[in-house]
């Protein structure tokens, strides 16, 4: 159905780093019509947490213990192509990119070592 121009956009966090979880999930929550409703440390909790929450947009790093987050994003491609995937990283080669958008990435966004507090 189409959303009205108010409505909240559902996200979800997965990152194994503790840190930059709560800080991106910050960074999210303070945009208007977007909020962090789970956050998880790798791949496999992100699966058991997406059935129950259903967000739309998934913020996603690749290195992470268990099933990583290229794995991830190829499930659910199949499994759940409505959830749109951003993946958020550290690895800028071309074959970690080539192989998010073959897994359906959205996006692909570079992060930086600088958190500023």
């Amino acid at each position: 159905g189409q959303r009205g121009i108010d409505a909240v956009r559902r996200v979800m966090v997965v990152d194994d780093e503790p840190l930059a979880r709560q800080r991106l999930a910050s960074l999210v929550n303070d945009l208007e019509h977007y909020q962090v409703v789970a956050m998880a440390g790798d791949g496999h909790a992100a699966l058991e947490l997406l059935a129950l929450e259903a967000p739309e947009i998934l913020l996603l790093d690749i290195r992470m213990p268990g099933l990583n987050g290229l794995d991830l994003a190829e499930k659910l491609k199949v499994e759940m192509p409505e959830v749109k995937v951003v993946i958020l990283t550290m690895h800028k080669s071309g074959e970690f990119v080539s192989k998010a958008l073959c897994a359906g990435v959205r996006g692909y966004v570079l992060k930086t070592m600088r958190w500023r507090s």
